[in-house]
């Protein structure tokens, strides 16, 4: 018995030991080969048979990326520049959802002034704030949301409670949960105009639970004491509040924001993030609308000039979506077109609006904002 018991561990890790190299020729072999014949698309491993010992050769078959998606992170970040092949007609690029890598460049260049180092025994306890109504909030997050929305200006923050969610997901949630009597014979309807966020009739139909339905076309901060308490109630039992990492990074990027414009602490001249934002947002809605207005087959919508209290001037508001129409009366759905040209948007459908339109995100890399531009252009010549 205790010999088989032994003879058994000693099988066991002499397995573990063979594998173990293995892996490591594996990993060794794979950066060779790529190093010196990568440009075959293929990789070379070895793999080891656990009961015979014996080793073999393995070459796994790559094929050549042709969809440019977020986790492409070689190619999304940054400029490629204007050498660059854009036309390519075999690359997919995908702009169905808002991922804002056009920021990487900016956040890398700002070094180590978001970086934070949490060590391991620091923030184990699920409180931040026992005397808080959102008890799992970081202290240091609240303050710097707060000092940021009294900098530009575009919230109210006195006799306000915070309440800190999980994304405006969870928080969109928490206030159907919190404003919802109980009590009610029939459920609650929740209207919002159209074209309206795409995910709403989502999740407000995800809780399936008699209090509310869909009946029409982050952070928060909520006046109401009690509400505050419902939803803090709701992110508790979903979640267990908010990871402290998170907040903890977003603190410092908050703070990072409003030093900015301190004068005193943004000495090395250096564009600060809202300007730079601006900027780029600016320079791409005119490089989208050069590239429709000149083309029949589509068009965008008309923005009247605002007055921003925050800039001090008034300007054309620049979305980080585009609401782009199909004018072609042969077309009947706008995104399965443009798929057809391999760009991923998503149909006006899901917006309470027609199929006629598309979303498109104005946010994602250069790379991808180029292609999309010089294809869109280019389908003026093209018969549908």
């Amino acid at each position: 018995m205790g010999k088989g018991n032994k003879s058994l561990v000693g099988y066991d890790w002499k397995v573990f030991l063979v594998l173990a190299v293995s892996l490591n020729i594996v990993l060794i072999s794979k950066v060779v080969y790529q190093r010196d014949g990568g440009q075959e698309n293929k990789i070379g491993m070895l793999c080891v048979d656990a009961e015979s010992g014996k080793y073999g050769d393995v070459h796994v078959e790559t094929p050549s990326p042709t969809t440019i998606s977020s986790n492409d992170v070689h190619n999304d970040v940054g400029d490629v520049g204007d050498g660059a092949d854009h036309s390519d007609a075999h690359v997919i690029i995908d702009l169905d959802h808002g991922n804002p890598t056009m920021y990487e460049e900016y956040w890398r260049q700002m070094g180590d002034k978001t970086t934070i180092v949490i060590p391991g025994w620091q923030f184990i306890s699920y409180f931040s704030d026992k005397n808080n109504i959102c008890w799992f909030m970081e202290p240091d997050f609240a303050k710097a949301a707060i000092r940021l929305h009294n900098l530009v200006g575009n919230a109210a923050t006195q006799d306000r409670y915070m309440v800190v969610g999980t994304g405006s997901s969870q928080l969109y949630q928490a206030v159907l949960y919190a404003l919802t009597a109980t009590d009610n014979s029939k459920p609650m309807s929740v209207v919002s105009a159209a074209p309206f966020y795409s995910a709403y009739p989502v999740l407000t139909d995800l809780l399936k639970s008699g209090l509310h339905k869909w009946a029409g076309d982050a952070w928060a901060l909520v006046k109401d004491p009690e509400i505050a308490k419902k939803m803090t109630r709701y992110i508790e039992i979903s979640t267990i509040g908010v990871s402290k990492d998170s907040q903890l990074r977003a603190a410092k990027i908050l703070q990072t924001l409003s030093d900015q414009y301190n004068t005193t602490n943004n000495a090395e001249g250096k564009e600060r993030f809202f300007d730079y934002s601006y900027n780029v947002m600016l320079k791409r809605w005119k490089e989208l609308r050069a590239a429709v207005d000149n083309n029949e087959k589509f068009s965008l919508p008309k923005f009247s000039p605002d007055n921003c209290t925050f800039r001090g001037q008034s300007f054309e508001p620049q979305p980080a979506f585009a609401w782009l129409k199909c004018e072609d009366e042969s077309v009947d759905d706008c995104a399965n077109f443009l798929r057809g040209h391999n760009i991923l948007g998503r149909s006006g459908k899901y917006f309470g609006s027609s199929p006629k339109y598309v979303r498109i995100s104005m946010t994602d890399s250069n790379y991808k904002f180029k292609i999309l531009t010089k294809r869109l252009a280019g389908l003026k010549s093209l018969d549908i």
